[in-house]
């Protein structure tokens, strides 16, 4: 997965964690994080060993000083 780095509100970005879950998935599942360490600076990872015959969703929220910002999908 890509993506562009959003604004950092004044403080840089420390890291990414990224997400995915089931498309199939209703209610309130919880998505699995796939990695909490994706350096500040990257701007693309991998999520690997997933099923091929199955539909996922995935999305990446930047972390700083600030905390933690919205999950983008």
């Amino acid at each position: 997965m890509r993506w562009t780095a959003p604004s950092n509100n004044g403080s840089a970005i420390i890291n990414y964690v990224a997400h995915y879950i089931d498309a199939s998935s209703t209610g309130n599942a919880a998505w699995s994080v796939w990695s909490s360490t994706i350096n500040g600076t990257a701007n693309s990872t991998r999520i690997d060993n997933l099923d091929s015959n199955t539909s996922y969703y995935a999305r990446v929220r930047a972390v700083n000083t600030n905390g933690d910002g919205a999950g983008a999908t």
